[in-house]
């Protein structure tokens, strides 16, 4: 009878659940009705206490044997739906929040007072509009809120579906509607196991390694949430989402609860929680609102502030009624800013002496902003020098980094020693925390990335150039990332040693963004006409070192023809546009590239790097050469080599799990017969998959399917608005592969040929072809009228008038490049 009540949709996905699930359905009874029979022959033919004995132990044996392998069926099957969807695990940030929130109780409990949020949570309120907007100024604790809501849905009864995501600025994949998507659809599989054949099938059907077809994740989503009879979908962070992804995920979101039938209104209620900006208000318009006043959330504050005061108390010796004053005085000055509160008492409880408390308890900043103010100008009048600039630059690099950094990378960046030409960690990197340099400004979080501790931060500092000039900032990356793939380091193949002393912890950042940060600093280059100059001799020695000697060309976006235009006079600017245009092409396209098409030997060298890496990991033993290889590249050393895959720079902690992820890439066309080994392994071709569905299911309809061809590709370009780390993004192009050889006489003779180059090098720049202009040196070709200002790319440049060439292949051809070695050898393998 409440099937027959509910309204058409709902019993048509219903309808539509249950015909997927028959088969399944049908063994089952099956089973009790063999059972069953046999139990009834028992007792006509009046059987005797041992045959009826036989019967019972048959009629429990199906059911004890039949569990275990349900169970097991239904694990692998959502082991492969998880690895296809590969959400975000919103169930860590809410237990990490619940976790901060169990430290002052009672925080949020005038939210759930509020007659607006009961009349959204209580299921009698059926004439309330189920589209709710939680906001509040930055920084007053909503994310806290929006975890105390998701309990408390989670505590009602009869228990609804609750599905919840957070969402985050960075890294990108934090921030999209597809992420988002793929992160419900397994929350809904967790909460209801039936559906795990439909979204089975749908993983069959899709052909794709990970879930990246936008069109496809809404109609999975629909489809799950129609045959959803009690559901409350939680939303946080919308405004650290790009403007069109937050478009997208509000738009959809709204329709979706407005198109519910008028007999069942309520089945479905959405909370977004955001900053009451211009945007908010646009695409929010119409939605029942709470905004968060300061009177609001006095009371947490000052219960917060209490248990910080009284850790004041015992660092300083205040008496109680001291600490109580302090701890109402901060309360009352934030205006129900949380996120100003504990700036305040993470300065308060960095003080030395009780002086410097009362100082500081005279006047507390009535703003996040001035919090900030405080925190730069004592980094910047009162730390030592050393301290000061390493802080500013740190600052600097975290503002305009395109995704995450890691710590160990920041130590690498540090570490790079241009003027030695070399990666020094011993020496050069920092030999402090990340906090203990910038203070309050940054986290350092488990995964070990450092990031600002809050996006009001980041917007701080862009607004005030006093602190960080960003254009300059972007073009000394960007200098930063071409320089370091000109070390010495790069010339010839990764050795066991190189890896050890740390020299490519900063690789994979510096090839996959180098020209991100060229983009955003290159654009508006007035008064950094000094930087440029250095920045372009960069590129030609990095153009010269890297480039394929047999590239085919590639079309030039007009996009890339602008951002290059102040080096179209170059002589490398045709090299350098097609170096650009195909290294964006690798980052984007999930089709097979030729190899000819590939401009620069970067993702060859990056594998190979990672090969001799993974061999240390996994044949030594050694504890100490361990930690090294941890302090140096983290401990996610095992790396899928899809350039465009997410893990190809978030990597696996095994090799094992790594390579069961790489199985999903090269065996995308799968079984779609039930309990076949075919549909959990794949195949490497439709044309393998149709056979195999001819031979082994031929009454099964081998349905045609979308796999990563050019029209899917499209398609999901299309999808993706964000414009987030090429790396992040989900299911594209697979990377060359390079074949490793050993070291050959030629290699050892062409190292020995290399330092040759540099002696010359360093003869020429002192037969008075070095001078000095100003306070720069500049270093004069003797074969050309070409000057440079880099005492190494002018090096590199000498070793074009020579007729050495250093890199050798078994034909006895040589070459000035190693690029071109590459390019070369990938002739011969293809005759």
């Amino acid at each position: 009878m409440h099937f027959l009540r509910d309204p058409d949709d709902t019993r048509l996905a219903w309808e539509k659940l249950f015909d997927m699930n028959w088969k399944t359905i049908r063994a089952e009874l099956l089973s009790v009705s063999s059972n069953i029979a046999r139990h009834r022959d028992a007792i006509q033919n009046q059987a005797n206490q041992s045959q009826e004995t036989d019967s019972e132990e048959h009629h429990t044996e199906p059911v004890s044997q039949s569990d275990p392998l349900m169970e097991e069926d239904f694990r692998l099957r959502r082991l492969a739906v998880c690895r296809w969807l590969r959400p975000i695990d919103s169930a860590a940030d809410q237990a990490r929040l619940s976790k901060i929130r169990s430290e002052y109780p009672g925080t949020g409990r005038w939210l759930l007072d509020n007659d607006t949020f009961k009349s959204w949570l209580d299921l009698r309120y059926a004439r309330i509009p189920p589209l709710l907007w939680l906001t509040g100024l930055p920084g007053a604790g909503k994310t806290i809120l929006t975890s105390l809501i998701v309990e408390e849905v989670q505590k009602l009864t009869p228990k609804p579906q609750a599905l919840f995501f957070y969402c985050k600025q960075s890294p990108p994949e934090h921030n999209t509607f597809l992420v988002l998507a793929r992160s419900l659809i397994l929350q809904l599989l967790n909460q209801d196991k039936s559906l795990i054949l439909y979204l089975y099938q749908k993983y069959c059907d899709s052909n794709e390694a990970v879930l990246s077809s936008i069109p496809l994740a809404q109609e999975m989503l629909s489809f799950l949430l129609s045959s959803c009879k009690n559901g409350y979908i939680i939303i946080d962070g919308l405004d650290e989402c790009e403007r069109e992804e937050r478009k997208v995920i509000t738009q959809w979101f709204k329709h979706l609860v407005e198109s519910l039938p008028e007999n069942a209104p309520d089945r479905l209620r959405c909370l977004f929680v955001s900053q009451d900006d211009r945007i908010g208000i646009k695409d929010l318009d119409g939605f029942a609102k709470i905004n968060i006043k300061a009177q609001d959330n006095k009371q947490d504050v000052l219960s917060y502030s209490r248990v910080h005061a009284d850790e004041l108390r015992r660092k300083f010796g205040f008496s109680e009624e001291e600490s109580r004053r302090i701890a109402v005085a901060v309360a009352d000055s934030v205006q129900g800013i949380f996120l100003l509160a504990k700036l305040i008492w993470i300065n308060l409880n960095s003080q030395i002496t009780i002086a410097d408390v009362e100082e500081q308890v005279s006047e507390f900043p009535p703003e996040t902003n001035q919090v900030y103010e405080r925190i730069m100008d004592r980094i910047i009048h009162q730390a030592p020098r050393q301290m000061r600039a390493g802080a500013m630059q740190l600052l600097g690099w975290l503002v305009c980094a395109k995704r995450p950094l890691k710590w160990h990378e920041i130590q690498c960046l540090k570490s790079i020693n241009l003027g030695e030409q070399m990666v020094d960690f011993a020496r050069q990197k920092f030999s402090v925390s990340g906090k203990d340099l910038c203070g309050s400004l940054v986290e350092l979080r488990e995964d070990g990335t450092l990031e600002l501790i809050h996006v009001s931060v980041k917007r701080f500092l862009i607004g005030n150039a006093r602190y960080i000039d960003i254009v300059a900032k972007e073009l000394e990356l960007a200098c930063l990332c071409i320089d370091y793939l000109n070390l010495p380091a790069f010339e010839s193949q990764p050795t066991t040693e190189r890896v050890l002393n740390g020299d490519y912890g900063f690789l994979d950042y510096a090839a996959l963004n180098w020209t991100r940060h060229l983009e955003a600093g290159i654009l508006q280059i007035d008064g950094h006409e000094k930087t440029v100059r250095e920045l372009s001799e960069s590129l030609e020695t990095f153009i010269r070192r890297h480039w394929n000697e047999s590239t085919l060309s590639v079309p030039i976006s007009r996009g890339t023809k602008k951002m290059l235009k102040c080096f179209e006079g170059r002589d490398f600017y045709d090299q350098l546009a097609q170096s650009v245009a195909s290294w964006k092409r690798q980052l984007k396209l999930s089709k097979e590239i030729k190899s000819e098409e590939v401009a620069q030997d970067l993702s060859d060298y990056v594998l190979s790097v990672r090969k001799v890496l993974e061999n240390i990991v996994t044949s030594s033993s050694d504890p100490s050469i361990q930690n090294t290889i941890e302090d140096k590249y983290g401990n996610m050393i095992f790396k899928c080599t899809r350039l465009t895959c997410r893990y190809f720079v978030i990597g696996f902690c095994t090799e094992k799990e790594r390579d069961e992820h790489l199985e999903k890439h090269l065996r995308v066309f799968r079984c779609a017969g039930e309990g076949c080994r075919g549909s959990i392994i794949g195949f490497a071709s439709r044309s393998e998959r149709d056979k195999h569905m001819l031979h082994f299911h031929p009454e099964e309809t081998c349905h045609d399917r979308e796999d990563s061809t050019d029209e899917g590709v499209e398609r999901s370009l299309q999808s993706d608005a964000v414009t987030g780390e090429a790396t992040i993004a989900l299911e594209e192009a697979p990377t060359p592969q390079l074949k490793s050889e050993p070291p050959s006489e030629s290699e050892s003779e062409s190292e020995s040929n290399s330092n040759l180059v540099l002696g010359l090098g360093r003869d020429v720049g002192h037969r008075s072809h070095s001078r000095t202009v100003g306070k720069e040196r500049e270093f004069e070709c003797p074969h050309c009228p070409r000057i440079y200002y880099k005492k190494f790319n002018f090096t590199s440049h000498l070793q074009s008038h020579t007729d050495k060439r250093p890199f050798y292949h078994q034909c006895t051809k040589s070459f000035l490049r190693q690029g071109d070695l590459v390019g070369h050898k990938r002739r011969h393998e293809g005759e």
